[in-house]
């Protein structure tokens, strides 16, 4: 037993020191050989080693190399490799000693020959490409072994993985050898120059962000490919370090231009704001690593930067499998793409850390999974730019549609508004020839309820059409200037009946700095105020409304106009307010069934304040109220001295009323037009208050007051100066006080309008003290002869309505039942004629063509053009377009207001006769 365990012994010792000298062979002229089989290596952990300590290490000392060459990843130590090269030729055998992985900071090769001489050959991408010994991107030596044994001896410190490929090859060998590496890099190479060739004349064609960030992402691989293959440092000769460190800064550039990329070709900004969020994060993560290279040391760094390849390509990997998941079809191309390039990532960086897969084939790998991303990323983007041509082509089809049923609308709305706007101008008409009969208190109040009915239903009319014409886009607006305080005034009126009927107090508050003449739309302005003053008095039971309007500065200094619309109505919950200027949205629906509406109103200012560049905002509470704000740009129109202001400068008044709100808008008013003024709110103090005054101050008593506006002035009366002047601003509920020889008293019935008021306040102040008309218009004065007008209507009623206003004017009348008559009675006697008034929609000849068949009649006549002005439901932009292509000179529109169509005959017959 004893003598075979010895035997055993004895073998393994000789086979290892067999295994331990191994050489490798050379015995041709043409033969490329690994020298991984014969080499065994060596750690030197400080460096220390010497060539000679080398040498006289046993075998034992040093390791096998597995797997065909040395591979220990990132490692800082310095190594040594070890062969034994013997040449059986007889004969000296030339050739390279070749190392194909060109990215090893610092190498020395050194031969002993068998007569014991050694050389020495230092080289590495540290050091200039113009000191190698072999102009090649590899690191190559040439040799010359002579015959018999000689060892080689490698000494190699890098801050990059320590991969050493190590060959042998003859003259002949080498070259057939590099023709095929030169072979596949071309064709690589190729690739990358034809699809950044192709991608660019697509960017420069489209224009698309995506092919910007594809062709820099090419424009990095190609860079770090040129630095892997050795191939960079010869544009860079000089610095060797700078090549040594680009590759590590082109890796994580890679990841920076790979997520902007990514960004852009899965449109995360636009469909998926979480997931770029989540992208932009890891794009500063990845930058900060990028940055940390300034205090890190170069081999931290580049663990640091195969790191941060690994795990911005697996989040990206993942962030196009999400998209593809969410059925965005250009997904499955960026997820297959970045799929392939990923794994062939893992396995060649997972190799650089010392966990090779792939050996001698992990550079052919990563370089063919890089075309196949950069073919298959290029499918995807046109694949993209399809898909949102067809994106495209559909939103037209579908805008097209959209334009033609909102066309059809558009043309069906306008019809239905002329349909009811033609019956109610005879209605609203009426009212306004009744307003000129003798009334009693009763039958006005009645009369105004009246009217402010027929206002409110045009209203709901205005509101529909304009929402259509909102809707495609045709609405514009006017640019003129115009007096805000008559605005106002003439707003507020509308809503003095309903404010009567619910008791509630409407106030207008006019801040001093608030222009009198603005430019503007006034139209729009006035249809935004009516439509916040409705919803106000709609849903507030008690209590009041008030309209305040202020200036203020933006930061820049542009100058804002605010209008607040405040009630003490029911309110609002926070979460109703969101939805509040939809369209057709209102609290909920027991609010719509209670309160009644269109729910237009708001949805319509919110869109015209917006078209004016200005916002609206509101703020609620249920059981508080509401208060709408809105405010646009403030346009200065050129303003004349007011001769108010210069009348009531510096003077006194004393304010006396219980509500607060009352005496705050009051205040207002009187202050912009250069009042002093001061306020009571208890009865019993007034007789004090009046003492306090050097001179008797303007009295203005404002409901509620306790009692009758006549106990008012009788308990006040002993208090009061000769000729003081008084005024008084009553409740609707109670007469107003007789007039007195002793007192200048003017009455006014609420609520308080700045028109009114201003009449009164001049009334007051120059002349004898005069009782105003409450609501009612004094009469303009007729013409002093009668100028015929032609009025081509084909509704009796509303014939009736304008031959009314005519005759009150003192004007003679034609009537014509149709355009054909119109262009009959015109052409027999066109002189017996000074202005027609032409309504559009005519049985037999329509108003636009009966137009067209006067001008042309006046042209072949060479007769003087009579002016023709549109009294018409028509109230859109392309009906007065039409009309005036058609001949007519302006437009009225219906139902008509008696001060609208007296204007614009003043101004076409100057003085009303001609």
């Amino acid at each position: 037993m004893l003598p075979r365990a010895c035997l055993a012994l004895l073998l393994c010792c000789l086979s290892l020191q067999v295994w331990a000298f191994t050489p490798v062979v050379v015995d041709s002229i043409d033969s490329r050989q690994s020298l991984g089989g014969g080499t065994r290596y060596l750690e030197d952990p400080d460096g220390q080693l010497s060539v000679d300590d080398v040498m006289a290490l046993s075998s034992e000392r040093f390791r096998a190399v597995t797997g065909g060459h040395v591979n220990e990843g990132k490692n800082g130590s310095t190594w040594w490799l070890r062969a034994d090269l013997k040449n059986r030729l007889g004969n000296p055998v030339g050739g390279f000693i070749e190392i194909n992985y060109p990215l090893l900071d610092h190498i020395e090769l050194f031969l002993q020959y068998p007569d014991g001489n050694i050389s020495r050959q230092l080289t590495g991408d540290i050091y200039p490409f113009a000191q190698r010994p072999v102009k090649v991107s590899n690191f190559w030596f040439p040799v010359e072994l002579p015959p018999g044994d000689t060892t080689l001896l490698l000494r190699i410190k890098t801050t990059s993985t320590l991969y050493v490929p190590l060959y042998f090859s003859t003259y002949n060998a080498s070259a057939a050898e590099e023709q095929e590496l030169s072979g596949l890099s071309g064709a690589f190479y190729g690739v990358l120059f034809a699809m950044f060739c192709y991608n660019l004349f697509l960017f420069a064609s489209l224009r698309e962000p995506a092919y910007f960030w594809y062709l820099v992402y090419t424009l990095n691989v190609g860079l770090f490919a040129l630095s892997f293959d050795g191939l960079l440092v010869k544009w860079l000769a000089d610095d060797g370090g700078l090549v040594a460190l680009g590759i590590y800064a082109l890796m994580f550039s890679h990841c920076l231009i790979a997520i902007q990329f990514s960004r852009h070709f899965l449109h995360t900004r636009e469909l998926f704001p979480r997931l770029d969020l989540l992208l932009r994060c890891t794009l500063l993560a990845a930058l900060g690593s990028m940055i940390s290279g300034l205090v890190l040391d170069v081999q931290s760094w580049s663990i640091l930067a195969s790191v941060t390849v690994i795990v911005v390509s697996a989040g990206l990997l993942l962030a196009g499998a999400f998209v593809w998941r969410r059925g965005v079809r250009y997904g499955v191309y960026y997820t297959l793409a970045w799929g392939v390039l990923l794994a062939s990532f893992i396995l060649v960086t997972a190799g650089s850390l010392g966990f090779e897969l792939f050996g001698l084939y992990g550079a052919a790998v990563v370089k063919a999974s890089v075309a196949f991303e950069l073919i298959t990323l290029s499918i995807g983007l046109a694949d993209r730019i399809n898909l949102l041509k067809e994106e495209g082509y559909r939103s037209r089809e579908a805008a097209e549609r959209a334009a033609s049923e909102n066309e059809a609308k558009s043309r069906f709305l306008a019809k239905m508004s002329h349909e009811i706007r033609t019956p109610l101008n005879g209605v609203l008409g009426m009212l306004q020839l009744l307003r000129e009969t003798p009334l009693d208190r009763s039958q006005q109040f009645y009369l105004d309820t009246i009217s402010s009915s027929g206002n409110s239903l045009m209203a709901v009319i205005n509101d529909i059409l304009d929402y259509a014409r909102i809707g495609s886009g045709k609405l514009s607006l006017e640019d003129i200037d115009f007096d805000l305080e008559i605005l106002i005034s003439e707003t507020i009126r509308l809503f003095t009946a309903q404010a009567l009927e619910k008791q509630l107090s409407l106030h207008v508050g006019l801040e001093p700095g608030v222009p009198r003449r603005i430019r503007g739309d006034p139209t729009r302005l006035k249809q935004i105020l009516m439509n916040l003053l409705s919803n106000a008095l709609k849903f507030t039971e008690h209590g009041h409304v008030l309209l305040e309007v202020s200036c203020r500065e933006t930061p820049d200094g542009a100058p804002r106009l605010v209008f607040c619309v405040s009630d003490s109505g029911i309110g609002m919950r926070q979460e109703v307010l969101a939805q509040l200027f939809e369209s057709f949205s209102q609290g909920d629906s027991s609010t719509t069934r209670r309160y009644g509406g269109s729910g237009l109103g708001l949805a319509i200012s919110k869109e015209l304040v917006e078209m004016m560049n200005g916002h609206i905002e509101v703020q609620s509470a249920p059981g508080r109220g509401s208060r709408f704000c809105f405010e646009i740009p403030l346009q200065t129109a050129t303003d004349v001295e007011d001769p108010l202001t210069q009348l009531l400068a510096g003077r006194p008044a004393l304010l006396a009323s219980q509500d607060a709100q009352g005496l705050e808008a009051l205040s207002h008013l009187l202050r912009r037009w250069g009042m002093r003024t001061e306020r009571c709110l208890t009865p019993d103090r007034l007789p004090d208050y009046l003492t306090d005054f050097t001179a008797p101050p303007l009295l203005v008593l404002l409901a509620p007051w306790p009692g009758s506006p006549s106990q008012w002035l009788e308990r006040l009366r002993r208090h009061l100066e000769p000729n003081q002047r008084v005024l008084m601003l009553y409740s609707p509920i109670h007469e107003p006080p007789p007039l007195t020889p002793d007192l200048r008293l003017i009455s006014l019935a609420l609520p308080l309008q700045s028109a009114p008021l201003r009449e009164a306040l001049q009334a007051l102040y120059e002349h004898e003290p005069a009782a105003l008309a409450e609501t009612r218009q004094a009469p303009i004065a007729p013409p002093q002869s009668e100028p015929c007008i032609l009025v081509a209507e084909d509704n009796p009623v509303n014939q009736m309505v304008v031959r009314g206003l005519l005759k009150k004017r003192g004007y003679a009348v034609q009537l014509a039942d149709n355009g054909r008559q119109a262009v009959d009675l015109y052409r027999r006697d066109p002189n017996a004629v000074q202005l027609i008034l032409m309504d559009c929609e005519m049985p037999e000849l329509d108003g636009f063509e009966a137009s067209r068949q006067i001008r042309k009649l006046e042209a072949d006549q060479q007769l003087q053009a009579v002016p023709i002005i549109a009294v018409t439901a028509h109230v859109l932009a392309e009906h007065r377009q039409r009309g005036l292509e058609s001949g007519m000179d302006e437009f009225i529109g219906k139902p008509l207001e008696s001060r609208q169509l007296y204007a614009c005959l003043d101004s076409y017959l100057q003085s009303g006769a001609s």
